[in-house]
């Protein structure tokens, strides 16, 4: 039976516009990657709630120890979610199997942000903190690239197109 174009397999609409893949990041130290996110990459934290799914201040630095999940939005428009491992190993959202402790370093993939922002000044104002894996390099394609670690391990890389540079 075929599917009509006006829905999905599963019935469901077809999004608007196509699909967004937003990735969701398991982390152990919900303060560090927020610090990492907000402070370090200047991601705006969009939508916050803590274990028991009530609403956190997204303006209240001091909360963020309280932040279970947090959704993130740079000014590209780029998207990040960050969810405490911890949190999920205690609900039945998803398998335990699926939450299990991360690798020793990060995870299996690499997360690209497509930002307008200068890849060199970026690098240049970052905390001390941040583990820099790359500094600013031209890529064979044409993007201005600079690779960071998160404080999970993820690896970040921050990627201005060709067309921008």
């Amino acid at each position: 039976m075929a599917t009509p174009a006006s829905t999905s397999p599963t019935g469901l609409p077809p999004a608007s516009g196509g699909a967004t893949v937003v990735p969701c990041l398991l982390v152990d130290d919900m303060p560090a990657a927020l610090a990492f996110y907000i402070d370090a990459l200047h991601l705006r934290l969009v939508w916050a709630s803590d274990a028991a799914d009530a609403p956190v201040s997204v303006s209240d630095a001091a909360r963020r120890a309280d932040v279970a999940f947090g959704m993130l939005r740079g000014a590209s428009g780029a998207e990040v979610m960050l969810q405490l491992r911890a949190t999920l190993v205690t609900s039945d959202y998803l398998p335990a199997e699926a939450v299990a402790a991360s690798p020793p370093v990060g995870s299996p993939f690499t997360l690209y942000i497509r930002t307008g922002v200068d890849v060199d000044a970026a690098a240049a104002a970052l905390p001390p903190s941040v583990e820099v894996l790359v500094p600013p390099r031209t890529m064979p394609y044409g993007a201005r690239e600079l690779a960071l670690r998160d404080p999970a391990g993820h690896v970040v890389v921050l990627t201005r197109p060709a067309a921008d540079n």
